[in-house]
């Protein structure tokens, strides 16, 4: 791998830049819905314009799993 090449380039020219976030308050249908309609592997969740933490959809499979009610929807 050309190393050399790699670090001429910086992380703005890769990133995505419209990107769907979460508040804290919000559902877990909301992070459903920007899963499923989106390819974002990762939805931060920001409070007041402060990062506060990631979801995953790995995240709201396991949540899904340990939810008694969630479970007998599904």
């Amino acid at each position: 791998m050309d190393y050399q090449r790699i670090k001429k380039h910086k992380a703005s020219e890769i990133m995505v830049s419209g990107i769907a976030k979460l508040e804290p308050s919000d559902r877990i249908n909301v992070a459903l819905e920007l899963f499923k309609e989106n390819i974002f592997h990762t939805i931060p969740v920001v409070e007041d314009g402060v990062l506060r933490g990631l979801v995953i959809p790995l995240d709201v499979i396991k949540h899904l799993a340990n939810d008694k009610g969630a479970n007998n929807e599904y």
